[in-house]
């Protein structure tokens, strides 16, 4: 049997204020490449993303998608040019 762990409270924090900030953010960008990455779909790219960050093993020591949004919310912010939040969680 698989046993579950609940994932830890900040990461859902984080992970409903990067949807908050994607819900409400216009995107310019029309693809986004970060190191070897090249998202064409952003808002599928998204919300894959936010899913994975939600059911990601909490037990492992950080959460590689949470960071992925963390950097994509990062180029957001410098394309659109809108005043930076507390993106460094």
């Amino acid at each position: 049997m698989i046993k579950q762990h609940p994932q830890h409270p900040e990461v859902l924090k984080e992970a409903d204020r990067l949807q908050h900030f994607f819900d409400t953010t216009p995107i310019l960008i029309q693809e986004w490449r970060e190191g070897c990455m090249f998202v064409r779909n952003i808002p599928e790219f998204i919300h894959m993303e936010l899913h994975a960050a939600r059911t990601f093993n909490p037990t492992h020591y950080f959460n590689p998608p949470l960071r992925r949004l963390q950097q994509l919310e990062k180029a957001i912010l410098n394309q659109t040019g809108a005043p930076a939040t507390n993106a460094e969680a």
